[in-house]
């Protein structure tokens, strides 16, 4: 059913977040929830669903109810026929990510990972970040004429953050790609997800052997790079396992993946159906540094958060049982009229509000600092080689995906 269906009263709206129609644009099914169903069930995923801003934000900070432990419960909601041997190979990694566990856990973990984040390790890297983009705008002119902008730009940025974090060397970048879109396709809810589950184990161990080879050279000749920081840290006894570390090794790496690509496509898709926004660019009423917040804000690559209820909690007057999942959808609390002012208008003067786009609380984005810098450059740097880009037709939404909104392509005119 594309279309949210009320089939009788407030709470008898029928949404289905998973039809393409709905992946495609999914606001104005999240309009109808928050005015309809703030707090839904959905039958279909087997999940609650919560929709305002303000519901969301307490959530988000209460970790004391609404656990980050989830994935056990996720995936045995997904694949309730799934044996043990087929959920533990990515199962045990998860478990160990920063952003699967609680505190006091998390809080140990949070300040190591924070060590490879500082401003100044962010800032360190926008020379790299400045090639980078150059190189891709390069090839595009080259190109000349009409480009695919994920194919040409969204997609050979982003693929060289491990680069630029890890070290890693760049002919290994199409293997963690593939290891990365496995993760977390499944991650946000696959469409087949016992084929999803199947590819994202043997990705994620991949991907941990992987990084766990680099640990041991970095042990041996230390770097200043992500990985050597945190491998100075486990010097210090600030993980409890090589296995601990590694895993925020393959976190990092699919947090960061779709992210960076999504916010160059999600964005640049919103600035070209609305080029009068970027007219306080052009007049210097605000900067790209601003403006990047807003993009996250009015289409940001991530839509939802789940949760695990440890006890019975009662939002808005439904009360969901303990033990459930919950989808704390972000995307539908950035475009909440009761939190921003005219929600559904691309405003790129509005800056960071406490919009949702980089999360809340405790699990507030590690990378927010990279993820800014990034889209800062790429969007400065864009738009002054080619100022009169347009969109052509053959645009295409991934629909795939629950957690993760984006474009498969953006075929854009670059004059």
């Amino acid at each position: 059913m594309a279309a949210p269906t009320d089939v009788g009263g407030a709470h008898d709206l029928i949404v289905d977040l998973s039809h393409p129609s709905v992946l495609e644009d999914p606001y104005p099914t999240y309009r109808a929830l928050r005015e309809r169903a703030p707090v839904y069930f959905d039958k279909k995923l087997n999940v609650w669903i919560v929709s305002r801003y303000n519901d969301i934000v307490r959530a988000l900070r209460d970790t004391d109810r609404f656990s980050s432990r989830r994935m056990d419960k996720l995936i045995q909601r997904r694949l309730p026929n799934a044996t043990p041997d087929d959920v533990e190979p990515f199962l045990g990694i998860m478990r160990l990510w920063q952003q699967m566990v609680d505190p006091p856990v998390h809080t140990r973990l949070r300040n190591v990972i924070n060590q490879g984040f500082t401003p100044r390790s962010i800032e360190a890297l926008r020379s790299q970040i400045e090639r980078t983009v150059d190189t891709a705008l390069d090839a595009m002119e080259a190109a000349g004429g009409e480009v695919e902008f994920i194919r040409s730009f969204a997609f050979p940025v982003s693929a060289m953050t491990p680069l630029q974090l890890y070290g890693v060397p760049a002919s290994d970048l199409d293997m963690i790609d593939k290891w990365t879109q496995d993760m977390t396709v499944f991650i946000g809810g696959s469409v087949d997800p016992r084929r999803g589950l199947s590819e994202a184990s043997a990705s994620i161990v991949a991907m941990r052997d992987y990084f766990r080879d680099m640990v041991q050279e970095r042990r041996k000749r230390p770097t200043d790079d992500l990985i050597g920081r945190l491998v100075h840290a486990e010097g210090k006894g600030k993980f409890a396992s090589e296995d601990e570390l590694c895993a925020q090794l393959t976190m990092v790496q699919a947090a960061s993946y779709f992210t960076t690509l999504d916010m160059f496509a999600n964005g640049l898709l919103a600035l070209l159906r609305t080029p009068s926004s970027m007219d306080v660019i052009r007049e210097g009423r605000t900067s790209w540094r601003i403006a990047i917040d807003e993009l996250l804000r009015y289409d940001g690559p991530v839509q939802l958060t789940h949760r695990l209820t440890t006890e019975e909690v009662t939002i808005d007057g439904t009360t969901i049982p303990a033990d459930s999942i919950v989808y704390l959808l972000r995307g539908s609390a950035n475009r909440d009229p009761a939190r921003f002012e005219d929600p559904d208008s691309l405003r790129l003067e509005r800056g960071d509000i406490h919009h949702l786009g980089l999360g809340e609380g405790v699990h507030y984005c590690t990378g927010a600092g990279l993820a800014r810098l990034q889209g800062e450059v790429a969007f400065e740097r864009l738009f002054a080689r080619f100022p009169r880009m347009t969109l052509t037709p053959g645009l295409l939404w991934r629909t795939d995906n629950l957690q993760f909104r984006g474009l498969a392509k953006l075929p854009i005119a670059l004059a």
